[in-house]
């Protein structure tokens, strides 16, 4: 019975890795077939792959070996680390906290002898990762990730770049126009850097 749990935890083990890589085309079956958005799109999120196959396991443990086994072992498990790094991610993540971090590296950020924002986006790709020595990693990359998102991705970007980046177009974006109305985002088989305004 060992040998046939084994067994089926490493099946499951290699559908979700199989199915972490398939998220991309997931999310892309979600504009395929609006009828089943929501599924497709609950299945596209690398967020939830792990936590479904997991369920799964659980699931075929009871089946296979009775549900005292299946609860045995997963309250055999460790969970403190995974919530304490969730819990961290959760308080970096807030608003007092953000907003000291983002005052500091402003504050740097114009001490700077290049331009704030320049600055503010190298802090946020160099210094703020650095904070992982003092709290966690976790903590200091959603700090970074939160930062920059809306430097990255701004709210401007026409929906002409989402459709030549779901479409798959050759060139990938360099058919969607940038925020300014010129030719704006053109990242394609090369990279065009002069042609790139996010």
């Amino acid at each position: 019975m060992e040998q046939t749990i084994e067994v089926v935890a490493a099946g499951i083990s290699g559908v979700a890795l199989i199915h972490t890589f398939a998220t991309r085309l997931l999310e892309r079956l979600s504009h395929r077939f609006p009828r089943h958005l929501t599924l497709f799109r609950l299945f596209g999120e690398v967020e939830v792959v792990f936590g479904f196959w997991a369920i799964v396991l659980v699931l075929a443990m009871t089946a296979i070996a009775g549900g005292s086994r299946a609860l045995d072992y997963v309250e055999s498990r460790q969970y403190a680390e995974p919530l304490f790094v969730f819990s961290v991610m959760v308080v970096a993540a807030s608003k007092p906290i953000l907003q000291a971090v983002k005052s500091a590296v402003e504050s740097l950020a114009r001490l700077a002898p290049i331009r704030t924002p320049l600055a503010m986006s190298w802090l946020g790709l160099a210094a703020i990762p650095l904070l992982g020595s003092l709290i966690t990693e976790p903590a200091a990359m959603t700090i970074a990730a939160v930062m920059l998102a809306p430097r990255i991705f701004k709210p401007g970007i026409p929906g002409s770049l989402r459709q030549c980046i779901n479409r798959g177009h050759p060139d990938l974006v360099r058919c969607a126009a940038g925020v300014d109305g010129h030719i704006g985002v053109a990242v394609g088989l090369g990279l065009y850097a002069g042609n790139l305004r996010l």
